[in-house]
């Protein structure tokens, strides 16, 4: 992780944990060869690793056939939200537009503590030329959203108000 925020005078400071030494113009260029997604100020304040974000690219093909995961982690495995952060975590969700765009869904992303997750067939994230986010939920059923669970989230979605902070955003192509 260093040698991808870092650039040492001396080669032995890399610490990758790959081994390799960059080029200055790898290192400048980074791992991705695209635009990359947008990162809101909220996912820093949540404890997300900005680096760990995939898909790395911002846009994303809805006709490449495949299943797209989205995945990102903590800035370290001691970051907790109650003692670093905000509060208790918020429930994070993927707003995706389902086929053609037209079936508009909030998907609650899953976790182990560290890494958040989730797997989309890329046909199902909406239409070409839409957004695509994570979100939190900063407010559920006229309370701050922060420990929702995914199971309240699913028994109550649609019936009660709501409220959300974007932490990530891709376009679709």
């Amino acid at each position: 992780m260093f040698g991808l925020s870092h650039y040492p005078e001396d080669n032995n400071h890399f610490f990758r944990s790959d081994g390799r030494i960059p080029t200055w113009e790898e290192y400048y260029i980074g791992p991705v060869h695209g635009e990359t997604p947008t990162v809101y100020t909220n996912a820093h304040q949540e404890g997300i690793e900005g680096s760990s974000v995939y898909p790395q690219e911002k846009q994303i093909s809805v006709n490449s056939g495949e299943c797209v995961r989205f995945q990102f982690s903590k800035l370290c495995e001691h970051w907790t939200s109650e003692r670093h952060g905000l509060g208790k975590p918020p429930l994070l969700l993927l707003s995706i537009g389902g086929r053609d765009g037209r079936k508009k869904e909030m998907v609650p992303m899953d976790t182990d503590g560290y890494w958040w997750w989730l797997d989309v067939n890329a046909i199902d994230l909406g239409a070409p030329g839409e957004g695509l986010s994570i979100f939190m939920v900063t407010k559920f059923d006229g309370k701050d959203g922060r420990g929702l669970s995914k199971e309240e989230f699913l028994a109550k979605r649609g019936r009660v108000g709501m409220a959300f902070a974007g932490i990530i955003k891709w376009d679709l192509i």
